[in-house]
């Protein structure tokens, strides 16, 4: 199976946890990741000292496409890594023919490899893009908004790609020209543009391939494969308060190797928040002196 992450060194951490949970997850002996990033030396590095033993089959290219204006990023909870997987085409080898994308605020929580093959399968018989779950925020709205045929919108979140239907339909060319003319149209980014560049060609997978932790309060269901931390409330931020929700991440983010949880607050509002919740007990489930100690550490870096 083939995984591709694209992130920055906002993600570093993020990202070794969500490959690490699909390496513990998976029974597949051919596992393989590829990681498009702005500065491949840095996580190379935690590669090396955290996942050193599965380092031949993770391989890191480097974003360089420094020119470009993307849209809307400017004050925003994303930076220009959320556009980095539009342009996959031009790094991943063209010998892969499927690649399933997983965004780096996703946790793996089982083996993935016979819903994969199965979606793979209703993919390339029905000879489309790609596949990925269907997200129910506003369809009808950003099918007016960004003048889609479709009234299906997608999460891109999770996406199995059809690599060899993309090179032959879709060139960089185009998803660059498509960028300028949705630039004051855009409100989620690249998920913007990969849904009007799709149009509804794609497989709707089920919920468990990208489960939003906003649909379920403390653990998911035993089918789900990958949970999804979307949005701004991230679990590695004190403004995210579901403890079960939270642990799920933070129990994955111990066994990558790790001694601490991983509890990084950003900005002044979130290191008020931190120290508010500490002390009102809302971290009751961690241990305390374990959690200041993490928090310092994050600062630290």
């Amino acid at each position: 199976m083939n995984f591709l992450y694209c992130f920055d060194n906002n993600f570093n951490l993020q990202a070794l946890n969500s490959i690490n949970s699909i390496i513990n997850k998976s029974k597949s002996k051919n596992l393989n990741f590829y990681i498009i990033h702005d500065s491949p030396s840095n996580f190379s590095d935690l590669i090396e000292k955290y996942l050193s033993e599965y380092k031949n089959i993770i391989t890191i290219f480097k974003f360089d496409f420094d020119s470009i204006d993307f849209p809307k990023i400017t004050d925003a909870h994303v930076s220009k890594a959320t556009y980095f997987r539009l342009f996959f085409q031009k790094y991943l080898p063209e010998d892969i023919e499927f690649i399933t994308y997983v965004d780096s605020d996703i946790i793996c929580m089982r083996d993935p490899e016979r819903d994969v093959i199965e979606a793979i399968k209703n993919i390339k018989d029905n000879n489309l893009f790609l596949g990925a779950v269907n997200d129910g925020m506003g369809t009808y709205d950003n099918q007016i908004r960004l003048d889609m045929k479709s009234d299906k919108y997608f999460n891109a979140g999770v996406m199995v790609i059809n690599l060899k239907e993309w090179r032959a339909n879709i060139q960089i060319s185009k998803i660059l020209l498509l960028m300028e003319e949705l630039r004051e149209k855009i409100l989620w980014w690249d998920q913007d543009i990969l849904n009007v560049l799709i149009d509804g060609d794609y497989l709707e997978l089920t919920d468990d391939f990208n489960k939003k932790t906003s649909d379920f309060d403390i653990t998911p269901e035993k089918s789900v494969i990958f949970v999804h931390y979307s949005g701004k409330g991230k679990p590695w931020s004190p403004m995210f308060y579901k403890e079960g929700v939270n642990m799920v991440y933070q129990n994955e983010f111990l066994k990558t190797g790790f001694s601490k949880f991983h509890i990084a607050p950003k900005g002044f509002k979130e290191n008020v928040l931190f120290f508010r919740n500490l002390i009102s007990g809302k971290y009751v489930k961690f241990n305390i002196s374990d959690l200041i100690k993490s928090y310092i550490k994050n600062k630290i870096k």
